[in-house]
């Protein structure tokens, strides 16, 4: 009995060590527990040419179509020989100036929102490179916004930071809150007046049906990602998921990738990170079953990496709530609210959204402002389930009466 107890034990030893091992080789995720996705490629390759980009994805390879993931984008075209080339690129600034590293080439680009189609005929082998860049200026306004789902609240917040003045839309995850949404989501921001770029947010990994992780990399974007605007480098940190190793995978080796550049190109760079679960716990509350923020090795590990880097600025959902607090370092602001849910509770302007601007003369400079969604934009199911539960559960007659008026008016508004 001694011997087998003690060879289930040396063989249940060699299993957990065989699973650390594949952990730290390939990177665990979870929950679920699964490997580290690849990025999707940024390059399609056909017999007479080679089409690769910077800041932008291959989204589809029909056509084929790419999508843009910063603002300013360079495409590089390689000919073997004479070709007739056709390809689109998304999410692009309607104002960003296109230019072509051969001027006498004939480029066709027609603008359609923020998508370019492209058109051009070579003649002969030739490597040439085209330039979407948003015009120059000495300071540039955003928008930011988390939690919205991917229903009517994401239009409405895409199209209220629109008529603030920004140049783009930093959301902050979980846009896949049900099914239905996740094949919204793609067309509601390409409606958007300006570009948005987006993190991961743990909807948008563990999803209403389950991995919702490749159609999030296919149609939204990458789940790192930096760009450099002025003296303000963003960084798209993903924390939607948790990490074993915590530095381990894409996601560690991006930061290690920001820190070395922040020591070299970008020593002048105001670190501005965006990203969907805090770093740090802002809420004064001690719920272990409240989820409000990242926590255990991951959490202590980003801690450490974006206390390295310039001025660190967090930008954060998860949390359904809007406010912000220092905490070891680090300016923190979360604005988790897209549903505006506490908006219909308290019958009156709570729920927030925050425009930053940056300049070549200060840091980051913030503010707020009110989310005031319309009552027919609150067509989120996880709401109206939100409602009907709080309807079912109060014990209080005019509390009850209240929550069940507001689902029915909110069921009329939206044809549910």
């Amino acid at each position: 009995m001694f011997i087998l107890l003690r060879k289930l034990g040396l063989l249940l030893a060699l299993l957990v060590g065989l699973f650390l091992l594949i952990g730290y080789l390939f990177t665990y995720r979870y929950p679920p527990l699964s490997f580290d996705p690849k990025p999707l490629p940024r390059f399609i390759e056909q017999k007479q040419f080679i089409i690769s980009a910077q800041g932008a994805y291959l989204k589809t390879s029909s056509g084929p179509l790419f999508r843009a993931y910063q603002p300013n984008v360079s495409v590089e075209i390689k000919a073997t020989e004479d070709a007739s080339i056709q390809f689109s690129i998304e999410n692009i600034h309607p104002d960003a100036s296109f230019t072509v590293s051969d001027p006498a080439l004939a480029v066709q680009a027609q603008a359609r929102g923020l998508r370019r189609d492209i058109q051009l005929q070579l003649t002969q082998a030739v490597n040439i490179t085209l330039n979407f860049t948003l015009p120059e200026k000495s300071s540039y306004r955003f928008g930011a916004t988390g939690d919205t789902g991917g229903d009517k609240e994401l239009s409405w917040a895409l199209e209220r930071l629109g008529e603030q003045n920004v140049d783009f839309i930093l959301h902050l995850g979980d846009v896949y809150y049900h099914s239905e949404e996740v094949g919204q989501v793609h067309q509601r921001m390409n409606q958007a007046t300006v570009p948005v770029y987006t993190t991961n947010g743990n909807h948008d990994y563990n999803g209403p049906d389950g991995n919702v992780i490749d159609t999030y990399l296919r149609n939204i974007g990458p789940l790192n990602n930096a760009f450099r605007l002025l003296n303000s480098c963003f960084l798209n940190i993903e924390t939607g998921n948790y990490l074993f190793p915590a530095s381990k995978g894409e996601r560690g080796k991006f930061v290690r990738e920001q820190l070395a550049s922040f020591e070299n190109e970008n020593q002048d760079c105001q670190a501005i990170i965006f990203t969907h679960k805090p770093i740090m716990d802002g809420l004064d509350v001690n719920i272990p079953e409240l989820d409000h923020t990242l926590s255990g090795y991951d959490s202590a590990w980003l801690i450490k990496q974006i206390q390295q880097m310039p001025k660190p600025v967090v930008l954060a959902g998860h949390i359904h709530q809007d406010f912000e607090f220092a905490q070891n370092g680090v300016q923190t602001l979360v604005t988790g609210s897209g549903l505006a849910q506490a908006d219909l509770v308290a019958d009156k302007p709570i729920a927030k959204l925050l425009i930053g601007e940056i300049s070549l003369d200060q840091d980051l400079v913030t503010s707020w402002i009110n989310n005031a969604m319309p009552l027919d934009y609150h067509c989120s199911k996880k709401v109206h389930k939100s409602l009907n539960k709080a309807a079912t559960n109060n014990d209080e007659p005019k509390e009850k009466e209240k929550y069940k008026n507001l689902v029915t008016s909110l069921e009329q508004a939206c044809g549910h």
